[in-house]
């Protein structure tokens, strides 16, 4: 389904007119922010990036598309993510010649690694992370969700429902059904996505999903 497609399918759910331009804003707002909130809660994208680490800075910048942190590889050694408290412990026991063991995450874009790197490496990592998708907004009405299988798209439209029930008190008649039909299709996602990821006793082959 494109965004118009979805946008289509809640404008019929709700009984509205395609012709309310605010209501069809708010709608494709909506579409975009459940588009993130799933892609982030079900790990639908993935992806790698080289870290580089500065000679004698602690902070090192991820990419800016970064939703959550998988892992962060130096060579065969997996970096430990410690908190803020751990990394003060362990900049006052820093010694020279060791390489970055362990990080803590300082906002939305940054970590800070310890001990603080002695050589300037532009690939001294590889972080494996959850990648935000591309908003539909920016490919406008043509776009889809491509993250998220297609036989899952029509959950985008039953949130989007359900959520302007939950706000509205005018749809309120909506919410049982749309909630309803969002956690059935929820429930198949999640299951979907165990499948994929070869989580418990359902492993396939990586060639049959990509």
């Amino acid at each position: 389904m494109t965004r118009a497609e979805i946008r289509a399918y809640v404008l019929a759910r709700l009984s509205l007119s395609s012709t309310d331009t605010a209501r069809v804003t708010s709608i494709n707002t909506l579409i975009d922010q459940v588009y993130l909130r799933l892609a982030g809660k079900y790990r639908l994208k993935k992806a790698t990036s080289s870290l580089t680490f500065t000679a004698g800075t602690a902070t090192v910048t991820l990419p800016s598309d970064l939703m959550e942190i998988l892992s962060i590889q130096r060579g065969t050694r997996t970096m430990q993510p410690i908190d803020e408290d751990r990394f003060a412990q362990l900049v006052g026991q820093e010694y020279q010649g060791v390489d970055p063991v362990s990080y803590y995450r300082v906002d939305l874009t940054t970590i800070r690694v310890v001990p603080t790197p002695q050589t300037t490496n532009a690939a001294a990592a590889t972080l494996h992370y959850v990648q935000a998708p591309t908003t539909l907004a920016s490919g406008g009405d043509a776009a889809s969700p491509a993250s998220l299988p297609t036989q899952f798209h029509d959950l985008i439209g039953e949130l989007v429902v359900a959520q302007v029930a939950m706000d509205e008190e005018e749809f309120g008649g909506h919410m049982a059904a749309a909630s309803a039909t969002a956690n059935r299709l929820e429930a198949e996602l999640a299951l979907h996505m165990n499948v994929r990821e070869g989580a418990g006793t359902h492993r396939v082959l990586s060639a049959r999903y990509g």
